[in-house]
């Protein structure tokens, strides 16, 4: 076997490692620092399992939920502990915590200070290891092996990941059958960077390690994202994303993994049982809950609803889905799009010829375009419509979406399109138009 799927397209989700019966596949990263599969051929002996399982070669593996099940709330977590330990409201730090006091299992992404990896933790005190957020892509294999052990042995697990690893985690239990009761939660996925950029951010501040990528000491929000780095002599350095050189280069979009800018996973209907991550755009009035952080979350499906409605550890609020889902425009489209964004192919290649006090000074945070002059009487026109929108669409539950406001919202929103200058928010406003649709039909 020469290749599993198109370079392009290979998620590095590692469920190849852990289909394959003769351990003739492992992980390692490539010169872009990319983490993908390297088979050896003297092992392989071409039974094409690894292709049958990939999730990306085959969607119909993974079934994905139904538009019609989908709920949109705000929640955090009762105990203040495991919610300042996460890097939002700690929604999936409580589920875990639940499931491991009912001598559950819970599998998800630890950290070394180098590398991420996936982990199974079946005690209280491990917890912490898989809490808060991790910006760079885990090593998994061996983690679809351990949560089907686990479901063989009855146990009750809650398995979380970017939405590919979930896919691969449903293509490998694809068929088989189990006692135990398996609860899948996804994150909203940015794209993985690179590790090269981890390992230029070490180098730039002289870290031995990153201690954390999120840090809620002046509380939750756009400035808890604040890199912590560990330096030898036990010293710590706090860097801001605004002035972090990893924060730079994983939001310029510019050395995503090349799947991210089209992942198939990154779209409605969802393939996780939940989905989670911040409420950015809250409307949440309370200073207290919103500096302990808030989670937005997705229910996609029955299980999702009773392992959540059904835990008094989580509270959940009634939060503007058509205002949440548009801010956190990667729950329903890649973005940035291949074509959209000055992609650099050969990182290895740039990262040596980079100047990184020069990079700092001439790149500013965050995903960059070229924008057309904005018209004065278009920009008063958009912030009429939003203000209608806001005041008048707060739309909490879909059935408050009747036929009139629905063709109030496509057409405010073609509308923006055609009055923005951004090609970014045209492109997402048409994804946008297409999610409202989909749930109009399915759930009106």
């Amino acid at each position: 076997m020469e290749t599993i799927c198109e370079i392009g397209k290979c998620t590095g989700c590692s469920l190849c490692t852990d289909v394959c019966k003769h351990g003739a596949i492992i992980m390692q990263e490539d010169s872009n620092g990319f983490v993908g599969p390297v088979i050896d051929q003297h092992k392989c002996i071409d039974c094409g399992l690894c292709k049958k399982f990939c999730p990306t070669s085959n969607l119909k593996r993974v079934q994905k939920n139904n538009v019609k099940d989908l709920e949109v709330y705000e929640a955090w977590a009762v105990t203040n502990d495991i919610r300042m330990k996460s890097s939002s409201g700690g929604v999936f730090g409580q589920l875990a915590h639940d499931v491991l006091k009912e001598k559950g299992v819970a599998i998800g992404v630890a950290f070394d200070g180098l590398k991420a990896y996936h982990t199974a933790v079946t005690n209280i005190a491990d917890l912490p290891h898989i809490q808060d957020t991790k910006y760079v892509q885990s090593y998994a294999s061996g983690a679809y092996i351990t949560t089907y052990k686990f479901l063989k042995e009855g146990k009750r697990v809650i398995f979380s990941g970017t939405p590919c690893q979930v896919a691969a985690c449903k293509s490998y239990l694809y068929g088989k059958e189990y006692s135990g009761d398996l609860l899948t939660i996804e994150v909203v996925c940015h794209g993985v960077p690179s590790y090269i950029a981890l390992k230029q951010s070490l180098k730039y501040v002289g870290a031995c390690q990153v201690k954390s990528f999120r840090n809620k000491m002046q509380g939750w929000g756009y400035h808890s994202q604040c890199m912590v780095y560990q330096l030898s002599n036990g010293g710590e350095i706090h860097k801001r994303r605004d002035e972090d050189l990893f924060y730079r280069m994983f939001f310029c979009k510019k050395i995503l993994r090349p799947s991210c800018y089209s992942c198939p996973f990154a779209c409605i209907p969802r393939v996780a049982d939940i989905t989670i991550g911040d409420s950015w755009g809250s409307t949440n009035t309370d200073k207290g809950e919103t500096f302990k952080g808030l989670s937005l979350i997705l229910i996609n499906n029955d299980k999702g609803q009773l392992w959540l409605k059904s835990n008094g550890n989580i509270r959940l609020r009634n939060t503007s889905w058509l205002q949440s889902l548009y801010i956190n425009r990667n729950i329903y489209t890649p973005f940035p799009p291949a074509d959209m964004v000055d992609r650099i192919t050969e990182i290895d290649k740039w990262i040596l010829k980079l100047n990184m006090e020069e990079y700092m000074d001439s790149n500013p945070l965050g995903f960059v375009e070229n924008v057309r002059t904005d018209n004065v009487l278009f920009k008063k026109m958009r912030n009429i419509i939003y203000k209608i929108r806001k005041r008048f669409l707060n739309i909490y539950k879909s059935s408050d979406m009747n036929y009139v406001k629905y063709l109030f919202l496509v057409a405010s929103y073609k509308i923006d399109s055609w009055l923005n200058p951004k090609l970014s928010e045209r492109y997402l406003d048409v994804k946008f138009m297409n999610v409202l649709q989909q749930i109009y039909k399915t759930k009106i």
